[in-house]
């Protein structure tokens, strides 16, 4: 797109921030990245909406696609092993969502109840893919 909305290069610009943070460096982040990227791109009415409507910051909304990206990529299967079980790659993109839904609680996004149920959620799924 020649010319993003404001909130698209904001979003982007908080994305490339994440994705340099120290915290963030035992992570996969140049995949994830990719694929937090081509969300922002492709759902780019989403994004404004997410900060001039519901007034999020880009870093949430950008936590916010990483927990979408990875929730697709660890409940798909392409990441086990076996069955409900995580190669290494897997586990590393599992830390990240963990690191993910932590930084949502600590932003206000989530309570504590709602990040305790998504951490649930994500393993339940990661048990029935493989």
């Amino acid at each position: 797109m020649l010319f993003q909305p404001k909130e698209v290069k904001e979003t982007l610009l908080a994305l490339d921030r994440v994705c340099t943070d120290d915290k963030c460096r035992l992570f996969p982040m140049s995949q994830v990245r990719e694929w937090v990227r081509e969300k922002i791109n492709t759902d780019v009415a989403q994004i404004v909406s997410a900060i001039r409507t519901e007034k999020l910051e880009p870093s949430t909304v950008v936590w916010v696609l990483v927990t979408n990206v990875l929730d697709r990529e660890l409940s798909c299967g392409s990441h086990h092993v076996y069955r409900g079980l995580l190669s290494g790659p897997g586990n590393s993109l599992l830390a990240l969502w963990d690191h993910a839904t932590e930084r949502l609680q600590a932003s206000g996004y989530h309570s504590a109840e709602e990040a305790e149920r998504d951490r649930a959620y994500i393993r339940e799924q990661i048990k029935r893919a493989g």
